[in-house]
């Protein structure tokens, strides 16, 4: 055997042999198989990108249903348990608000809050946050006030899942003397 050669395995060529005669056409097929890879490997990333942005969306969309069904049912509670209470239904009322509390408490433990932005004055930060479906006139009001929640807005983990939808009040706009003065003359 000779000493100054290394024994390499027959499947690996050795350096020691003749370059191929298509050795540049290797090579260029080479970094074209690594430049699809490549671009394969990035149609994949971006794939994966948007399914998985497509599940966190549709999973938004589920919690805020889910928490505004909660909302709605807060609502109903409200009107139904003073009259169950006064109908001897004592039972079924504390049983309702029981299912009530253990449902706000599941809401916290997921980290999904639910608000209802009634009454609070309609300012820029809220309006990022909220649609106005409707606006009603309201002599009682000076600014604008959420008259009635619709749909409440919805967080889970801090993030904005639902957007809460409203029905507004607005201040009446009343005419100044002088314009009614200005009518009277004409």
């Amino acid at each position: 055997m000779n000493e100054k050669r290394i024994p390499v395995p027959d499947f690996l060529p050795t350096l020691f042999e003749k370059p191929p005669a298509d050795l540049a056409e290797q090579i260029l097929e080479l970094y074209r198989r690594l430049a699809e890879n490549a671009r394969l490997v990035k149609r994949t990333i971006e794939q994966a990108r948007k399914e998985r942005e497509a599940q966190r969306r549709e999973s938004d969309r589920v919690i805020a249903l889910l928490a505004s069904e909660r909302f709605e049912l807060r609502r109903l509670m409200d009107r139904i348990l003073p009259a169950m209470e006064g109908a001897e239904l004592d039972k079924e009322a504390k049983a309702l608000s029981l299912f009530a509390r253990r449902w706000d408490e599941n809401l916290r433990r997921l980290r999904i809050e639910v608000q209802d932005p009634v009454e609070q004055t309609l300012s820029d930060e809220l309006t990022e946050v909220l649609e106005v479906e409707s606006a009603v006139s309201d002599r009682s009001v000076t600014e604008v006030l959420v008259r009635e929640t619709l749909f409440p807005i919805v967080r889970f983990e801090d993030r904005l899942v639902g957007i809460g939808k409203v029905i507004a009040s607005v201040p009446c706009v009343q005419q100044q003397p002088e314009e009614e003065e200005n009518k009277e003359g004409s």
